[in-house]
């Protein structure tokens, strides 16, 4: 077996995650999403995964033309480890899948272990109203709100997840963003100040997405700084809190506020499903996740209950071209 080379990443304060991989594809990926957050500290991480076979997999399964190989070790008082066996082609859109399904979802119960929440939102701060967090669902608009607001000042500390601890303060999660092809369309100032061959790829994405009917449809990562400023590691008390929803039989955006508890309801339900592939690992870890689940819940609610919660209905019928413009204005946020 090939000898192991690992990178560790300091993601928060008690929060480091080692990867290891015999294959310059994969570090290659890792060190190009967490570089940022790149250590010199490489003993003692709170998470260790490894990209090697794996010989008895708690999961296994795939999607479209990968396929996966999940090991875990029974959770105790010490790091979390795993090791995952990839297969398929293109490694790229393997790499980025594992990360999503397992890695990162991972990295959220390291996190509430060490006393914060991977929280699924969009994190932006502007001068004219410090910090704000958008939690949402997938395509609910927050990711391309984000984007929006870049090239205007903001500062972003995630587009998709960020850091945020029970005193109500939130850190960057540090990651690239993902472009999809439509950026031309939801953000096109951002997409005017990329870099012409990210432009010219973007391009080339959205012609193979039609092409293949949906099927190949990857997104292109890009550096929050290739836009804009990005927030620190260091926390910044978060002023404003804004719960994105889809809904249906409404034709106009809907406005009104939500409690703390139910805002930390939302948010578990986010993280739930974040953790759908992973909750399937047994018994040993289901447990572990249902205990680490009751502690994010406390952390959230006392993060929410520093703020009133508004919350956003937006008409299921709108595109993004026409939900991001109204979106934006009732944020206040650059465009």
């Amino acid at each position: 077996m090939s000898r192991l080379t690992r990178v560790t990443y300091a993601m928060a304060p008690n929060l480091r995650v080692a990867i290891g991989a015999d294959r310059s594809d994969v570090a290659g990926h890792f060190a190009a999403e967490y570089g940022v957050a790149t250590s010199a500290n490489v003993a003692n991480a709170e998470l260790q995964i490894d990209f090697q076979p794996v010989q008895t997999p708690a999961i296994t399964g795939g999607y479209k033309t990968i396929r996966w190989r999940v090991g875990l070790q029974a959770p105790d008082d010490g790091p979390l480890v795993a090791s995952i066996d990839l297969q398929g082609r293109p490694r790229s859109f393997g790499l980025s899948l594992v990360q999503g399904f397992f890695v990162e979802p991972l990295l959220s119960l390291a996190a509430a272990r060490a006393g914060r929440v991977l929280l699924p939102c969009a994190a932006i701060q502007t001068e004219q109203d410090g910090l704000t967090l958008i939690l949402g669902r997938s395509r609910s608009g927050k990711s391309s709100l984000a984007v929006r607001a870049l090239p205007g000042g903001a500062v972003v500390f995630g587009d998709d997840q960020a850091f945020l601890d029970a005193g109500g303060n939130c850190s960057r999660f540090p990651r690239r963003m993902r472009f999809y092809s439509d950026v031309r369309q939801t953000a096109p100032r951002a997409f005017s100040q990329l870099r012409p061959p990210v432009r010219t790829g973007l391009v080339a994405l959205g012609a193979v997405r039609r092409l293949s009917r949906g099927f190949i449809a990857p997104p292109v990562r890009v550096p929050i700084e290739d836009l804009g400023q990005a927030g620190g590691l260091s926390p910044v008390p978060v002023r404003r809190i804004v719960v994105l929803e889809r809904f249906d039989g409404i034709s106009s955006v809907q406005h009104d506020e939500i409690s703390a508890d139910e805002t930390a309801q939302f948010a578990l339900e986010l993280l739930d499903d974040q953790r759908e592939k992973l909750a399937r690992a047994g018994a040993t870890w289901a447990e572990l996740i249902t205990t680490l689940r009751s502690a994010e819940s406390e952390m959230l609610r006392s993060a929410f209950r520093t703020h009133a919660v508004e919350r956003l209905r937006v008409p299921m019928a709108w595109g993004a071209t026409d939900a991001l413009p109204v979106l934006g204005h009732l944020l206040r946020l650059p465009s």
